[in-house]
């Protein structure tokens, strides 16, 4: 007898459910194979396979949060921080309870100072395992970052009691520790862990940092070889413990360090490279010389070793043999990279020994054939920054950065020449950068935070330099310009404390001085503050800081009206500096000496130092005298001699509007310009003599507006006036009408700004507000131009502004 329908159906739907069922086991069965494979070759460190293995497991079952978790340790271990961060909350969103995704999502909070989002998800973890050891471990990170002490300590001991060999827990502990200033207890704390775990490369490291801040050189070197015991792989510890063995002139030692390094790692390049530069500087540049000559004949298709070679004969001045080894590797590689690199690195050594004319044609033809070859753009962008052509510095140092984001020569070179053109948020921005690719370089810091503070931000300036002072307290430049940076904000207690730390580090006697003399000029004593700046100069009289010694010893006698004393002083110099010349002819100039001045600063220049403050000193002799056109000499001698100092021909341009040749102070300063995009003097000057006397050249004009439009979001009343008139010229008499209701607001509005403001005014219909601004323009007892034309428009306006 047949089945009936019903019957049937419930027959065929459990048939089917049992082939789903059975599908589905199947499908989760294939995923967990893929898994383990990608588990089997993750940990042989083969990420590309491993890789290939969790994507086939994506592929059966996207909504798997544990292959999304394996997905994002592995972006973690190649360095793809963003991807596993994601990887991570995909983990979580498919599986909030997966406790291992969400370990790592806290762990990623913390480190990012996303504190909340840390504390979040540690919720949660709680919620579901209270007793696990991590989660102790990292709510103290968490409160260790929250600066509560006590509290990280409670968590991290809880961490520790439950897992002795708790390693995130020891770290916190002895983090703990070492801000209350109890490194041996810290020590201590990392020691009794490392007997349980030997080789944990975290606790091994930090025991190395406290090691080191207790200046215990021994104990480092005994860590760094227990680490290197457990992890021959770490490659940069050979290094550094190779460096510091170097420094400790323990050559013997570091040599054997990095033989040892290279056994352990054969052929590694940068150990190569260390070990020749230790030989060469330690052994003579003969055992340098062989043991490169030993890399090469092991691996001739090698060239490196030359020109770590030729790097060691330079350092020793020693151009002609280094010229030598340089030409095997063109000879050998005439077309390839390394034969362009060994010409761009020849066209160094042409610079080094004085032939410009050489360098430029080397580094000429590597880039015709290379054109982003990174040694001879940074020779280029070099010479360009030295020489003032900021633009083409800064154009090739990006094409180096397109290539290598982290370039160590190229980043701040590119900062200073962004500073140079007036772009301080973009060179802050690329000190940041630098600073990123280079985190433990107090320097970086310290140069990032002058930066900053120079962009108006103060209070993230000192947060950097604290930084940098945690990074490395025996750094004195960090300090040092604490003291400035407190001293600019006449915050005088701040000052006192940088520089007593800085009088506690060696060899800083000198800065010390001079910064007490300024800390005393600051607080009103400037005889005082005189005699600790002629003793900093005395004490170097050619060094860089006698520089601000001397400038300072001017001002503190200025401000007594001492001018004598200083210029005693000066005259006194057995072999002053042609900047200490510079200084006695400013001072002959202000006692009105001018023929004193000028053969003062006649030596200045003779000195042939490259620099432009004598040729400003000398021209203004001349500008005083009324001889503008041998002013104008001066200054083009002076822009010949120093081509990178735009105080130069911004003086010159305001030299040639004087003498009544407009067209060549305008060119002067577009020609600034095209170098110093950011330069906004030179960029007001030129549209207002454009706007005041080549109005009727209207390609000219529009280059005024073009210019001058960056002021349009400026509160400068004078800038403002500048694209208000250039607007009035154009005739946007609505566009120059809003900014003349700007610039009225303002305060002790000078004549010639009250002319504009009048004239706009009456073009625009409003008689009565351009009355009242011509009037105050016409009162003025000193002439400008334009002082006819306010009065016709006036007198045209008839009585009470024509009312």
């Amino acid at each position: 007898m047949g089945m009936s329908n019903g019957k049937m159906m419930v027959a065929l739907a459990v048939f089917l459910a049992g082939m789903l069922v059975s599908a589905c086991d199947d499908l989760a069965s294939r995923e967990r194979k893929y898994i383990q494979r990608g588990n089997e070759y993750f940990q042989k460190g083969e990420y590309d396979k491993a890789r290939l293995e969790y994507r086939n497991a994506i592929r059966i079952l996207p909504t798997d949060a544990e292959v999304r978790y394996r997905m994002g340790l592995l972006d973690e271990k190649q360095g793809n921080l963003g991807a596993a961060y994601g990887n991570f909350v995909g983990a979580e969103q498919q599986d909030p309870r997966h406790i291992l995704a969400l370990l790592k999502l806290v762990e990623i909070h913390i480190a990012a100072d996303d504190l909340d989002q840390a504390a979040r998800r540690l919720d949660t973890l709680f919620e579901i395992e209270h007793d696990n050891p991590q989660l102790h471990a990292l709510k103290g990170a968490l409160l260790l970052k929250r600066d509560d002490l006590a509290a990280a300590e409670a968590e991290a001991m809880e961490a520790s009691r439950l897992d002795p060999r708790n390693s995130a827990a020891t770290a916190v502990r002895a983090t703990v520790f070492s801000r209350r200033g109890q490194t041996a207890r810290a020590v201590a704390a990392i020691d009794e862990t490392l007997a349980l775990v030997p080789g944990d490369l975290r606790l091994l490291t930090f025991k190395i940092d406290l090691l080191g801040r207790q200046g215990d050189a021994d104990g480092v070197e005994r860590t760094y070889r227990d680490l290197l015991s457990a992890h021959p792989e770490a490659r940069p510890v050979w290094g550094e413990l190779a460096r510091q063995l170097a420094e400790r002139q323990r050559i013997d030692a570091a040599e054997q360090v990095l033989r040892q390094a290279l056994t352990a790692h054969p052929g590694d390049l940068g150990f190569e490279r260390q070990l020749i530069l230790l030989l060469g500087e330690q052994r003579g540049l003969e055992a340098a010389e062989n043991q490169a000559r030993a890399f090469v004949a092991t691996a001739p298709e090698v060239v490196e070793p030359y020109f770590w070679l030729a790097e060691l004969l330079l350092r020793h001045d020693q151009f002609d043999r280094a010229v030598t080894v340089l030409e095997e590797i063109v000879v050998r590689r005439r077309t390839e990279l390394s034969g362009l690199n060994a010409r761009a690195l020849m066209a160094q050594v042409s610079l080094a020994r004085g032939d410009r004319d050489l360098a430029e044609t080397l580094i000429a033809a590597v880039l015709k054939k290379d054109p982003s070859n990174r040694n001879a753009l940074l020779l280029r962008a070099s010479l360009a920054f030295d020489d003032g052509r900021l633009q083409q510095a800064v154009a090739d140092l990006r094409a180096i950065l397109r290539e290598r984001a982290k370039d160590p020569q190229a980043l701040p070179l590119l900062a200073e020449a962004l500073m140079r053109q007036g772009y301080l948020n973009l060179a802050v921005d690329t000190a940041t950068r630098l600073v990123e690719a280079f985190p433990e370089d107090p320097g970086a810091r310290v140069r990032l935070a002058q930066l900053t503070d120079a962009n108006g931000d103060t209070v993230h300036a000192r947060d950097i330099l604290a930084q940098a002072a945690e990074i490395n307290p025996n750094f004195p430049v960090v300090w040092e310009t604490q003291a400035r940076l407190a001293l600019a904000h006449n915050q005088l207690g701040e000052a006192r404390e940088a520089v007593e730390a800085l009088a506690r580090l060696p060899d800083q006697s000198v800065v010390v001085t001079f910064l007490e003399g300024q800390i005393l000029q600051a607080a009103g004593k400037p005889q005082e503050a005189i005699a600790k700046y002629i003793a900093a100069v005395e004490a170097g009289p050619d060094q860089p800081l006698a520089e601000h010694a001397l400038t300072a010893l001017l001002a503190a006698c200025n401000q007594s009206k001492r001018l004598d004393t200083a210029r005693t002083f000066l005259e006194s110099m057995p072999k002053p500096t042609a900047f200490a010349l510079t200084l006695l002819g400013e001072i002959h100039l202000a006692q009105g000496d001018a023929e004193q001045a000028a053969e003062v600063f006649d030596r200045a220049i003779s000195r042939g130092e490259k620099r432009a403050e004598p040729f400003l000193g000398r021209a203004r002799v001349e500008m005083e005298a009324r001889n503008l056109p041998q002013a104008a000499d001066v200054l083009r001698r002076g822009m010949t001699e120093v081509p990178n100092d735009v105080r130069l021909p911004m003086q010159l341009a305001a030299v040639s509007r004087d003498m009544g040749r407009p067209g060549e102070a305008i060119a002067l300063y577009d020609s600034l310009l095209s170098n110093n995009p950011g330069l906004d003097v030179a960029a007001n000057n030129m549209a207002a003599l454009i706007a005041d006397l080549h109005y009727s050249d209207q390609k000219a004009l529009d280059r005024a507006a073009a210019v001058a439009e960056r002021f349009l979001g400026s509160n400068n009343p004078a800038a403002l006036d500048t694209l208000a008139w250039v607007y009035r010229r154009q005739g946007r008499i609505a566009n120059a009408l809003v900014l003349a209701d700007r610039i009225a607001t303002a305060t002790n509005i000078p004549a010639e700004v009250h002319y504009h403001l009048g004239e706009i005014y009456a073009q625009a219909g409003r008689r009565d507000d351009a009355a009242r601004h011509l009037q105050l323009a016409v009162n003025s007892p000193e002439p400008y131009p334009g002082l006819d034309e306010a009065r016709r428009t006036l007198r045209d306006l008839g009585p009470g502004g024509g009312r």
